[in-house]
């Protein structure tokens, strides 16, 4: 059973539904893409492409990275 008769609305109604959830998803998207190669050309710029923030004290001791993620 389709939405529109299941809940009574026109299919113009359920068609500019559908088209605005695809529209949002695709624009959003879009601006994550965006966002994504601003930073690349920041961290470009600044000679660090594709850095990777590390917290400090994993910095400090790399070996204890492997017991931060699995504690037992």
């Amino acid at each position: 059973m389709s939405e529109a008769a299941l809940y009574g609305t026109s299919r113009r109604v359920v068609r500019r539904r559908t088209h605005a959830l695809r529209e949002g998803i695709t624009v959003g998207l879009i601006g994550a893409a965006i966002m994504m190669v601003w930073f690349f050309i920041v961290d470009l710029a600044a000679g660090v492409p594709l850095r990777i923030e590390v917290p400090e004290d994993v910095a400090e001791e790399p070996a204890r990275l492997g017991q931060l993620a699995c504690p037992i």
